[in-house]
């Protein structure tokens, strides 16, 4: 017979407090309605565990699911009834958050939710509220050496100085180690000491000190690669950049514009700015005539009525006449031809015959949205301020999304299966930022990525050079991530598997594999930030097997404690496992509905789970006493 003794012992055991294995998330994964993945688990577990006041770093790499792992954690939260949590995130990924935590962990409230400018204004707010975790997404974007608003990021780290955080980011390093540096020092200021100058000397001049830079990173960051989830099928990621020969009119125009740029004297420019600007107009060329000439349109116009640089303004007038003959570039005409071939594949393939299409400039995306039209596509032209109904848009009635990086943060847009930089970043994580709005957890069909390159121009070529340099450093400390530049090539030769071939050769590689998946691992840990304590298989398996035995024993104890603690004022429908509710059974209880329901597949809202109001205030009946059963 159960007594009161017996119910407020085994209530506190279920409010996991104190827990520090895998038990203390298990009311969090019973309550959410997820396919959840060990890496994930991990994440959060880590998360918990982390022995340092000031936080961790989730790094796993684009779109391993981070979300999931920190909904996990803030779920737990939750079912512990911690009042002050915060997430913060860029403006364009508030709504994303607070869908995904009311879809797959069904809070609706009690989250605190916004953007960094947001933030930022209301420092003096956040500084006072004593904030039991704060989660801050993409958070490189307070933490790199090159932030665009210092200002903004240093503000909201003095106004969450001293509060525990979560950083998620994908992108930990976005040029240099000490990008890390940056990261690192948002939740332990002491890691490195001695400051940014003595972290530049330690660590990247000398290279003897890479693996001791890694082995530090990794006490505060947990990162998984997506060759190292066994478990999660992920699709193959297809990636060629096409090269571009330019046409005789694109040539003669570099040649006019490398002469302008070797004039002894230049009003547009000081000498000692000649080397950027010319590697910056060769990117505008790169990237289209139509942009090459709007940029030279305005040098013309701030430098016309110096009369110093009469002769200066008639040669740019020059160049822009040039570059407005040239109606289609030889890049676009590729363009339109790969992207033709492209749909093709996709099509054969089964995947929907759609492509996100960047580029860094709004000129260039203009010409390109009027090329597209021109030749009957469906095409949305993303803003920053509609990115929801644009994705909308392009799931639903267009065959092309033309964006620039702004739909690059954590978006997902899984429904479409190819990814055209129409011009390539200087910066290889954004570039893997824009890949991975396609590639990532809940891709069906293998993601076909098309870059474009004009080995003959000065950009596209010392960027390329660039691009596998930064790629090299990335790898020294955090181990290789999927290719972004691909296969070198002139045309479109792939094929693309179906959806059931994907499925068959994930099933054989799980069954083949199965005995040594245990030496690839072994393997894997050699890399930074890939490590278990156990293999990935041992994991997969006790999560596979023991989670769900432990959820239902522990979703059974609920049921039970739930009858004791309200007694006759609810009936109880053991064989359906409902909850129908004659009258409050709690003074002060404010309830959406008046029936509940247990179980995995009841619709959200409805679910009878541990992070349920109604179970919150049964089990709190219990531990604290205050509340007589059935009153």
């Amino acid at each position: 017979m159960l007594t009161i003794y017996h119910a407020r012992h085994k209530a506190i055991e279920l409010q996991q407090k104190g827990r520090k294995d895998f038990r203390k998330l298990l009311p969090a994964l019973a309550s959410a309605q997820i396919d959840l993945h060990p890496h994930q688990i991990e994440a959060a577990l880590f998360a918990w565990q982390a022995p340092f006041s000031e936080g961790v770093i989730l790094a796993d790499e684009e779109g391993l699911g981070k979300t999931i792992s920190a909904g996990l954690v803030l779920l737990e939260a939750v079912i512990e009834d911690k009042k002050n949590l915060l997430v913060l995130c860029p403006q364009n990924l508030i709504t994303y958050w607070k869908n995904e935590l009311k879809n797959k962990f069904d809070i609706e409230d009690g989250i605190t939710i916004l953007s960094y400018q947001e933030a930022a204004k209301q420092a003096g707010i956040l500084a006072e509220t004593p904030w039991d975790l704060c989660v801050l997404d993409e958070a490189h974007l307070l933490a790199s050496a090159n932030l665009s608003d210092k200002g903004m990021a240093e503000t909201i780290q003095k106004a969450l100085k001293g509060r525990r955080k979560l950083l998620l980011t994908a992108t930990p390093m976005q040029n240099s180690p000490l990008d890390l540096y940056y990261l690192i020092k948002l939740v332990d200021d002491k890691a490195f000491g001695g400051g940014a100058e003595l972290f530049k000397k330690k660590y990247m001049e000398n290279k003897a000190l890479k693996a001791e830079l890694a082995q530090r990173a990794q006490q505060l960051c947990q990162r998984t690669l997506k060759r190292h989830t066994l478990t999660m099928q992920l699709p193959k990621r297809d990636v060629k950049t096409i090269l571009v020969s330019p046409s005789e009119a694109e040539i003669k125009l570099s040649k006019q514009m490398s002469l302008y740029f070797h004039r002894e004297k230049m009003v547009a420019f000081p000498k000692i700015q000649e080397p950027y600007i010319r590697l910056t107009f060769w990117k505008l060329l790169a990237s289209s005539t139509q942009a090459l000439a709007t940029s030279l349109e305005k040098i013309i116009k701030r430098i016309e009525s110096d009369q110093a640089a009469e002769d200066e303004v008639k040669e740019l007038l020059a160049l822009v006449k040039m570059a407005e003959k040239i109606k289609s570039p030889a890049r676009s005409e590729a363009f339109l031809k790969t992207l033709t071939e492209a749909l093709v594949k996709l099509k054969q393939a089964g995947a929907p015959e759609k492509a996100l299409i960047f580029s860094e400039n709004k000129t260039t995306l203009a010409f390109l949205h009027a090329l597209l039209k021109k030749n009957g596509y469906k095409v949305v032209l993303s803003a920053p301020d509609t990115v929801e109904e644009d994705i909308k848009k392009f799931k639903t009635k267009a065959d092309i999304l033309l964006s620039t990086d702004h739909l690059g943060k954590g978006l997902d847009i899984s429904f479409c299966a190819c990814v055209i930089n129409y011009d390539v970043p200087w910066n290889v994580q954004k570039l893997e930022q824009r890949i991975s709005r396609c590639h990532r957890y809940g891709q069906k069909h293998d993601v076909l990525v098309i870059n474009f390159i004009d080995p003959t121009n000065r950009a596209d070529k010392r960027l390329y050079t660039v691009l596998n340099k930064k790629l090299q450093k990335f790898d020294e400390v955090f181990g290789a991530s999927e290719t972004v530049l691909g296969e070198l090539t002139t045309t479109l030769d792939t094929d693309l598997r179906t959806t059931d071939e994907i499925e068959k050769e994930f099933e054989k590689f799980t069954t083949e594999h199965k005995d040594e998946i245990d030496t690839a691992i072994a393997t894997a840990e050699s890399d930074l930030l890939a490590h278990f304590d156990e293999t990935v298989v041992e994991k997969f398996k006790f999560y596979a097997e023991k989670i769900p035995e432990q959820i239902k024993a522990m979703e059974d104890d609920l049921w039970k404690l739930s009858k004791y603690a309200m007694g006759t004022s609810v009936v109880f429908d053991d064989e359906q496992r409902k909850i129908i509710i004659d009258r409050p059974p709690f003074k002060g209880l404010r309830l959406s509905r008046m029936s509940y329901r247990m179980g995995a597949d009841v619709p959200r809202g409805e679910r009878y789970t541990f992070s349920s109001p109604l179970a919150k205030a049964a089990l709190y009946s219990l531990v604290e006493g205050d509340l007589l059963p059935g009153l």
